[in-house]
Protein backbone atom coordinates (compact mmCIF):
# COMPACT_ATOMS: atom_id res chain seq x y z
CA UNK A 1 0.00 0.00 0.00
CA UNK A 2 2.97 2.35 1.03
CA UNK A 3 3.93 2.12 -3.04
CA UNK A 4 0.39 3.02 -3.73
CA UNK A 5 0.11 6.42 -1.70
CA UNK A 6 2.29 7.74 0.16
CA UNK A 7 0.74 7.97 3.50
CA UNK A 8 3.56 10.06 5.06
CA UNK A 9 3.22 12.71 2.54
CA UNK A 10 -0.70 12.51 2.90
CA UNK A 11 -0.92 13.45 6.05
CA UNK A 12 0.77 16.56 5.72
CA UNK A 13 -1.51 17.21 3.35
CA UNK A 14 -4.08 17.01 5.44
CA UNK A 15 -2.83 18.97 7.97
CA UNK A 16 -1.82 21.67 5.66
CA UNK A 17 -5.66 21.52 3.98
CA UNK A 18 -7.54 21.13 7.38
CA UNK A 19 -10.95 21.36 6.38
CA UNK A 20 -10.76 21.68 3.02
CA UNK A 21 -9.16 18.40 2.54
CA UNK A 22 -12.76 16.62 1.87
CA UNK A 23 -13.10 18.73 -0.91
CA UNK A 24 -9.85 18.68 -2.11
CA UNK A 25 -10.39 14.55 -2.97
CA UNK A 26 -13.77 15.15 -3.79
CA UNK A 27 -13.62 17.70 -6.67
CA UNK A 28 -9.84 15.50 -7.76
CA UNK A 29 -12.56 12.24 -7.72
CA UNK A 30 -15.27 13.67 -9.65
CA UNK A 31 -12.83 15.29 -12.20
CA UNK A 32 -10.40 12.10 -12.04
CA UNK A 33 -13.21 9.90 -13.27
CA UNK A 34 -13.64 11.82 -16.92
CA UNK A 35 -9.89 11.15 -17.23
CA UNK A 36 -9.67 7.85 -16.60
CA UNK A 37 -12.77 7.06 -19.01
CA UNK A 38 -10.97 9.91 -21.83
CA UNK A 39 -7.91 7.93 -21.34
CA UNK A 40 -9.95 4.20 -22.01
CA UNK A 41 -12.25 5.18 -24.23
CA UNK A 42 -9.37 7.62 -26.22
CA UNK A 43 -7.60 4.12 -26.61
CA UNK A 44 -10.73 2.06 -28.01
CA UNK A 45 -11.35 5.33 -30.49
CA UNK A 46 -7.61 5.35 -31.12
CA UNK A 47 -7.51 8.88 -30.14
CA UNK A 48 -3.94 9.34 -28.64
CA UNK A 49 -4.39 13.09 -28.41
CA UNK A 50 -6.87 13.05 -26.23
CA UNK A 51 -4.80 10.16 -24.08
CA UNK A 52 -1.81 12.51 -23.70
CA UNK A 53 -4.01 15.50 -22.70
CA UNK A 54 -6.29 13.06 -20.15
CA UNK A 55 -3.09 11.75 -18.96
CA UNK A 56 -1.14 14.44 -18.12
CA UNK A 57 -3.39 16.22 -16.31
CA UNK A 58 -4.38 13.43 -14.75
CA UNK A 59 -0.44 12.60 -13.83
CA UNK A 60 -0.37 15.96 -11.84
CA UNK A 61 -3.09 15.79 -10.21
CA UNK A 62 -2.40 12.43 -8.59
CA UNK A 63 0.99 12.86 -8.10
CA UNK A 64 -0.39 16.05 -5.52
CA UNK A 65 -2.61 13.86 -3.68
CA UNK A 66 0.13 11.19 -2.92
CA UNK A 67 -1.51 8.68 -5.37
CA UNK A 68 2.22 7.71 -6.85
CA UNK A 69 1.05 3.93 -8.49
CA UNK A 70 -1.39 6.12 -10.48
CA UNK A 71 0.71 9.07 -11.13
CA UNK A 72 3.33 7.01 -12.64
CA UNK A 73 1.17 5.11 -14.91
CA UNK A 74 -0.61 7.87 -16.02
CA UNK A 75 3.24 9.26 -17.10
CA UNK A 76 3.94 6.35 -18.69
CA UNK A 77 0.29 6.41 -20.50
CA UNK A 78 0.96 9.87 -21.32
CA UNK A 79 4.65 9.47 -22.64
CA UNK A 80 3.49 6.12 -24.98
CA UNK A 81 0.34 8.06 -26.27
CA UNK A 82 2.91 11.18 -26.87
CA UNK A 83 5.14 8.56 -28.87
CA UNK A 84 2.12 7.65 -31.15
CA UNK A 85 1.05 10.84 -31.93
CA UNK A 86 4.27 11.39 -33.54
CA UNK A 87 4.26 7.95 -35.53
CA UNK A 88 6.88 6.64 -33.06
CA UNK A 89 5.01 4.46 -30.30
CA UNK A 90 4.03 0.93 -29.68
CA UNK A 91 0.30 0.24 -29.22
CA UNK A 92 0.59 -2.43 -28.05
CA UNK A 93 3.27 -0.84 -24.88
CA UNK A 94 -0.12 1.55 -24.50
CA UNK A 95 -2.45 -1.47 -24.43
CA UNK A 96 -0.47 -2.84 -21.66
CA UNK A 97 -0.79 0.58 -19.56
CA UNK A 98 -3.83 0.90 -20.07
CA UNK A 99 -5.39 -2.77 -19.45
CA UNK A 100 -5.99 -2.30 -15.83
CA UNK A 101 -6.54 1.13 -15.50
CA UNK A 102 -9.54 1.94 -14.43
CA UNK A 103 -8.97 -1.47 -11.69
CA UNK A 104 -5.48 0.80 -10.58
CA UNK A 105 -7.93 4.41 -10.47
CA UNK A 106 -11.01 2.21 -8.20
CA UNK A 107 -7.99 0.89 -5.68
CA UNK A 108 -6.59 4.30 -5.26
CA UNK A 109 -10.11 5.88 -5.17
CA UNK A 110 -10.79 3.86 -2.17
CA UNK A 111 -7.30 4.39 -0.63
CA UNK A 112 -8.21 8.33 -0.95
CA UNK A 113 -11.74 7.89 0.29
CA UNK A 114 -9.76 5.96 3.62
CA UNK A 115 -8.12 8.96 4.08
CA UNK A 116 -11.86 11.74 4.64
Amino acid sequence: MSETIDLQAMDQLKELMGDKFATLVETYLRNAEVYVSNIVNGFAQEDYEMIVSAAHTLKSSSGNLCLNTLSQRSESIEQTAKALVQGEGNKEELAALVDGFEALFGESKKLLEDQL
